[in-house]
């Protein structure tokens, strides 16, 4: 299935946590741990950027807070993620879940993006 386009400053990530969850884990002695049985995180975290939207006009922008010039105008902010990044999510807003491709994808917006790592400098 190919990835949905998404609208505004909306973003479709795969949470690293969600993954893994459809992993179980065997021991050595060969118990089965289920790991659909593990809570939610309640830190921030990893995920794997599936799809996301061009952007949104603002009234003000994000990064340096300067507000529009004339009447009715707007600041465009990009989203700033692309398709196969690895970001940081913050903890706070973990999206609203959405069944992609048969796993559990969430949908959040760009500006809960905590950072971005780079596929030749940080190490995720």
């Amino acid at each position: 299935m190919t990835a949905p386009r998404m609208y505004g400053d909306n973003v479709l990530v795969l949470m690293d946590w969600i993954r893994d969850k459809t992993r179980d884990v065997t021991t050595a002695g060969g118990i089965l741990l289920p790991r659909s049985a593990d809570p939610e995180p309640t830190d921030a975290v990893w995920a794997t950027v599936v799809a996301a939207g061009p952007g949104m006009n603002l009234d003000k922008c994000f990064d340096c807070g300067c507000s529009a010039s004339g009447v009715g105008s707007k600041v465009f902010q990009p989203v700033d993620v692309r398709p196969g990044d690895r970001v940081l999510v913050d903890k706070a807003d973990q999206g609203e879940p959405l069944m992609h491709d048969g796993l559990e994808h969430r949908i959040i917006r760009a500006h809960n993006v905590l950072l971005v790592a780079e596929s030749d400098g940080v190490a995720a």
